[in-house]
């Protein structure tokens, strides 16, 4: 990969007279993620490092605050590494649970590159990011490397100079696209004792986020930031989703970030180990606002006295923005069925024949009776 400056220009001095503070933010992610460099998220497998790094990645795609903070928008490449089946479920639940505009400028790759070898991955993956991302709205300023391991194939984690072999690649890519790297990687045997492998890479990041979990609390805790303060612990829960059903019926499901409390369910959806899907929350509010619009006042005998209903058909265009109704008729039609069956189950609504109604009243804008 060509890197090289000119000699005259490669120990440029510069006067004290002329150093001032850039123009711009240096931030993609206030106070939290610079706009260039490298940032390492680490954790012990099943923490949730994954799922933080496309939460991260989806909300800088979309310029949406994150964790609180004012976010810079930029185009974003996601290296998945490991493969892209699972990753791809997690990107279809992160936009509807987070209403992320699918058109943001955010790309997948699921190729593994050799980083750091003589491969020529590395110029093939600059080339490719500049060529495909042309279309996006804004440059791209963030690649995630999901996981380290996987990028650097060839090499010698453990090693120090297959280690710096790799962070010297890693940041020439980083100075040739003028975004911030963030590999996603492993911690040792020992959590505690940090990150796996060569402690090289601590050194070389302009940041480390390290990914915990004890029991339902899970963590981010800002191991090292170069150029604010560290050791800032940031709670997050992973809420757990139904994208659908499968050939046979059953729910595909994955989980999604929600970084308001531990593992609990303030924005629609349910912990990831309690029973209650995410996606049943959703046909619950979407029914919530269908009565409100399109309920009628019940007069069947059938129906408890004061009861505002709605008829099933009358339902699926308010389901559409959580992801039903848009595909086929009778795998969607079993999964509300279970849903709705659920529901009433738990005694959060009522069903008679095709009416279904809240077990609290709702105001509705109609007049007619059924």
């Amino acid at each position: 990969m060509s890197d090289a400056a000119s000699p005259s220009k490669k120990f440029e001095l510069e006067p004290l007279a002329s150093i001032d503070i850039p123009d711009g933010s240096p931030w993609l992610v206030k106070n939290m993620l610079p706009t260039r460099g490298m940032v390492v998220i680490y954790g012990a497998p099943g923490t949730g490092k994954s799922f933080v790094s496309l939460d991260l990645a989806l909300h800088i795609a979309a310029g949406r605050r994150w964790a609180d903070r004012r976010v810079r928008q930029a185009g974003v490449v996601y290296v998945a590494a490991e493969g892209g089946f699972g990753l791809r479920k997690r990107i279809v639940a992160a936009i509807a649970h987070h209403g992320i505009d699918p058109t943001v400028p955010f790309a997948l790759v699921t190729a593994a590159p050799k980083l750091g070898t003589a491969s020529g991955d590395a110029d093939a993956l600059v080339a490719a990011i500049r060529k495909q991302t042309a279309r996006f709205s804004v440059k791209p300023g963030l690649v995630v490397l999901d996981t380290l391991a996987r990028s650097m194939t060839g090499l010698d984690e453990s090693n120090a100079a297959g280690m710096g072999l790799f962070i010297e690649t890693v940041e020439k890519i980083g100075r040739q696209l003028d975004a911030v790297i963030v590999p996603v990687h492993h911690a040792g045997k020992d959590p505690a004792a940090g990150m796996r492998g060569s402690s090289a890479l601590n050194g070389a990041a302009d940041g480390v986020w390290r990914v915990e979990r004890d029991g339902p609390r899970r963590t981010i805790t800002i191991e090292k930031s170069k150029d604010d303060q560290d050791g800032e612990v940031l709670p997050f829960g992973l809420v757990r989703r139904e994208l659908g059903v499968d050939d046979d019926g059953d729910p595909i499901t994955t989980c999604v970030v929600d970084l308001e409390t531990d593992d609990a369910p303030p924005s629609g959806g349910v912990p990831a180990a309690a029973t209650v899907s995410g996606q049943r929350e959703a046909v619950l509010s979407a029914l919530r606002h269908a009565i409100a619009i399109e309920g009628r006042p019940s007069r069947n005998r059938a129906i408890p006295v004061g009861m505002t209903v709605i008829s099933k058909s009358k339902l699926w265009p308010f389901l559409e923005p959580i992801g039903l109704g848009t595909s086929s008729k009778k795998s969607l039609d079993a999964t509300l069925n279970r849903h709705l069956r659920d529901l009433e189950e738990i005694k959060m609504i009522g069903r008679h024949d095709d009416w279904i109604w809240l077990l609290a009243p709702v105001e509705s804008e109609g007049s007619t009776v059924v």
